[in-house]
Formats: C-alpha cells, sequence, structure tokens
C-alpha cells in the first residue's frame, strides 16, 4: 500500500512548470541577444564552445532536485509493517470519604478538598495503571470501575460531595467489598486500595475486612487528612454557616484519627500517609504501586508504514553534484 504522510507539501510541485517556464524564457531571451550580434554563422562561431545539451541537462537535474526535494517533503510511504505492544498494569481503586466530616476546615480550605487534592495528584502518579474510584460514607458507593481514562477519573472526583451518600456516617468495612466486586477474584498480586479520610470509623471489623482483603491479594493503603485536634462541622441554615450539631444541640467537634487509619493499613499489608506535602504521598504511593506485580492489560497489534523520504533526499544530492560538476563551455567540462 502507498500513502503520503505530509500531502500538503506537494504543492511544491507548482514550482516547476514555473521553473521550466522561466529557462525556456531565458532560453528565448538568450538567442534574441545572439541575434543581434550577428548572423547565424557568426552565431554559431561564438557559441561553438557552449554545449546546449549540457546546459539543458544542468536545468534538468535543477528542475528535478526541486521534484525530488518537494517529494522527499512530504514522506512517500510504502508497504506495512506489524507491530504488537504488550500493556502492563497494576489495578488500583481509590476510596474517598465524602463523609459530612470531611467538610471541617481545620485543613484549609477543607478536608474533602485537601483529600480531592491528594487523589488528583495520585491519579496524576499513577497513569499507566488501571484506576478506579470509589466514594464512601456510611455506605460505599462505585463511581467508576478500573480504566485509562484519567480525565473521566478526575472528573467524578470533582463532582464527589457529601450529598452522594446516602447514608452518612464513615464505614470503611463497606470499601473493602465494594472494591472485592470491582477487582477480578483471580488476580492475586496485583491489585491495590487506597483510602483517604479522616478516620473517624472506630469499628474493629474495618481493621478485619483489611485483613480479610490482604488473604484475597488486595494490599491497603490509607492517607489521613485533618488534625487531631480537630473541628466543628459546617452546615448551611437560611442561607448562613453555622456547625453540625448534636441532640442536645452543641456543636459536634470531629477529630481526625491516624492510629485507626494505620491500623486499617497494617492489617492490609500496606502504609499509612499523613504529614506529607501532596506531592509527596503521591510519589510515595507511586514507589509503593511500582513493587506490585504487573499484569498484560492488552496486546495491541497495529500496522504502520516504511518512510522512503531518504531516497528521495538521496536524489537532490545526486542531482545538485552531478550539476555542479556539467559546464557547459566545453574547454572547461569536467564530465
Amino acid at each position: 500500500m502507498f500513502q503520503i504522510e505530509n500531502i500538503s507539501y506537494l504543492m511544491g510541485l507548482w514550482l516547476i512548470p514555473i521553473m521550466a517556464g522561466i529557462y525556456y524564457l531565458y532560453l528565448r531571451k538568450r538567442l534574441k541577444d545572439l541575434q543581434k550580434l550577428g548572423v547565424d554563422q557568426s552565431i554559431e562561431k561564438l557559441t561553438a564552445h557552449i554545449s546546449s545539451k549540457v546546459r539543458n541537462a544542468k536545468a534538468i537535474l535543477l528542475i528535478g532536485s526541486l521534484l525530488a526535494g518537494v517529494i522527499a517533503l512530504s514522506n512517500p510511504q510504502w508497504g506495512l509493517t506489524n507491530e504488537e505492544v504488550e500493556s502492563k498494569s497494576s489495578d488500583v481503586i481509590i476510596a474517598l470519604d465524602i463523609s459530612n466530616s470531611m467538610l471541617c476546615k481545620d485543613v484549609a480550605p477543607s478536608r474533602l478538598e485537601q483529600a480531592k487534592r491528594i487523589t488528583s495528584n495520585v491519579i496524576q502518579a499513577l497513569k499507566g495503571e488501571r484506576i478506579g474510584l470509589i466514594v464512601f460514607a456510611g455506605e460505599a458507593y462505585i463511581q467508576m470501575p478500573l480504566t485509562l481514562d484519567y480525565a473521566a477519573a478526575k472528573l467524578f472526583l470533582r463532582n464527589a460531595n457529601p450529598n452522594q451518600a446516602s447514608t452518612q456516617g464513615t464505614a470503611i468495612d463497606r470499601v473493602f467489598s465494594r472494591a472485592l466486586q470491582v477487582f477480578d477474584e483471580s488476580d492475586a498480586n496485583h491489585k491495590a486500595l487506597i483510602i483517604i479520610s479522616d478516620g473517624e470509623d472506630h469499628e474493629e471489623k474495618s481493621v478485619d475486612a483489611a485483613a480479610s482483603a490482604l488473604n484475597k491479594g488486595l494490599i491497603s493503603y490509607t492517607i489521613g487528612v485533618g488534625t487531631e485536634e480537630g473541628g466543628f462541622i459546617p452546615v448551611f441554615e437560611n442561607g448562613f454557616e453555622a456547625y453540625k450539631k448534636d441532640s442536645e444541640g452543641n456543636p459536634i467537634k470531629t477529630q481526625f484519627d491516624p492510629s485507626f487509619l494505620k491500623d486499617v493499613a497494617n492489617a492490609g499489608g500496606g502504609k499509612f500517609f499523613q504529614k506529607q506535602s501532596i506531592d509527596d504521598i503521591a510519589s510515595s504511593i507511586k514507589k509503593e504501586i511500582d513493587l506490585l506485580d504487573k499484569k498484560l492489560i492488552s496486546t495491541t497489534s497495529f500496522k504502520d508504514y516504511n518512510s522512503y523520504f531518504q531516497l528521495f533526499a538521496f536524489l537532490v544530492f545526486l542531482f545538485l553534484i552531478v550539476e555542479y560538476l556539467l559546464n557547459e563551455d566545453k574547454r572547461q567540462s569536467l564530465i
């Protein structure tokens, strides 16, 4: 098969008839100038040492070099080659806490926004891996199955908010059951779960769930968001910001619990990340995921053309060298 890669360069072919026309006009003008000098016999004597054949050959070589140059720039391609590209990946589910406590502003601008920034950087760092997204509060919800579409992942991330959860609370144990639904049970050593939360879940069953998931090949990492001093949970009442209150009318204070998240990570065979910059957390997560076994997710066979611009580029130089060596003056001709 044949194709032209840069077909727009073929517009340069218009230069060839223009050059040929210029050369024709030059010959006519030259002949008229010589005719002004005398009769035909005199002209023949004056031009006896000039080879018209060589002069024409030089013109043809110049035009030919232009033609070859234009074709070289357009890069003609012939034939097809088959190539196979193997793509290997780990599978990573990111679970984002969207419970009301994540609205606390003990870290600016809020725990939830900070968690979103961390998640976005982690997604960016894990390009090449298949990413899935779960949001959770009192229940866990699969937002996006495993995919290489990172733009879609970030779109889901931007829209994450507590209103997506019909049940409030922080039930981390539900995250593990949802994550295992996403993963293929036959995949043993290349899947990971990253939980980003303030850790306000004191259920022992979450630690047990992490240990159980590890037995099924799922390694769990946790990232903590918030301060141990904690803060109040903002709500809007009648258009004004207030704080969420308990049944007795007292503002509810939420506190970040790093020890719980650490226990979950340890039970899940992973690590807990907290007091690092967002970039450092993403970099550390990347290093951990790189240690996991990779599985073949696709083998892509595609066809590619072979380029032959080099042949025409060689002809350009060849024509120009021969044109330079040719001399229409028979007394000085090199060839």
